[in-house]
């Protein structure tokens, strides 16, 4: 059996592992490869059909295969189609996804399968801030961190507050969150971030996003809280 090596676009998306790789693997070897679906390459490599060539691999069974040629939009939104399709993914997990893509795919329209920043919000169904932020916890969050986000254990917003620590705290605090043993990342990351001398994380507002440094002063004063607090109390009354 031929051997293909996984486009980076297919790698965008988790891969079915576990229990779930073992049944899909009973099911073709009492069924047998189902031909109406092949796996599509790309470029010499696997676009979209991960699972069904590992499992063939292990059954030793020869699968269909067909040539993406612009089926369906780019190659981008042709995987983001098939798989958004078989399956049901958070916002935060959409959204770091959408930071992926952008982080290969680029920003400039006229690049084959490129998306400015709101062109990829709009189509993984995320906002615009929340790509913001899941762009900066692909950039600089640890692998660990990412995995933990993306087995929909902690939103970005979560992920984001731990994302310049070092890496061991983060992957640490991964750990810890991927246990049960701890609620969050921030939470989880407290025990080590906390040593004498080392810089707390920022304050976050209500939407979880950090405080600039500049209006954290300005925040903790008391006048602000009441001025907060009646701001609270006239929403409720709208």
């Amino acid at each position: 059996m031929k051997e293909y090596e996984f486009h980076p676009i297919a790698n965008l998306y988790p891969l079915m592992s576990g229990d779930q790789f073992d049944l899909f693997c009973a099911h073709m070897k009492e069924n047998g490869y189902d031909g109406t679906k092949p796996i599509w390459l790309y470029e010499g490599q696997i676009l979209e059909g991960r699972g069904r060539y590992l499992a063939s691999r292990r059954l030793k069974i020869d699968p269909t295969y067909k040539t993406w040629e612009g089926q369906w939009g780019t190659p981008e939104e042709f995987v983001r189609k098939e798989n958004l399709h078989r399956n049901h993914y958070s916002k935060d997990v959409l959204a770091l996804l959408a930071a992926e893509a952008h982080a290969i795919l680029g920003n400039k329209p006229g690049k084959q399968g490129g998306k400015t920043a709101k062109e990829l919000a709009d189509s993984h169904g995320v906002s615009e801030r929340k790509l913001h932020t899941a762009k900066q916890v692909n950039g600089k969050a640890t692998p660990a961190v990412k995995e933990v986000v993306k087995a929909g254990k902690a939103s970005v917003e979560d992920a984001a507050t731990i994302a310049e620590m070092p890496p061991e705290v983060q992957d640490e605090a991964a750990r810890k969150v991927s246990s049960g043993s701890s609620p969050t990342l921030q939470e989880a990351a407290k025990g080590d971030a906390f040593e004498p001398g080392a810089p707390e994380p920022a304050p976050l507002d209500e939407t979880g996003k950090p405080i600039p440094k500049p209006l954290q002063d300005i925040f903790a004063t008391s006048v602000f809280e009441k001025l907060l607090d009646h701001a609270k109390q006239i929403r409720k009354l709208i």
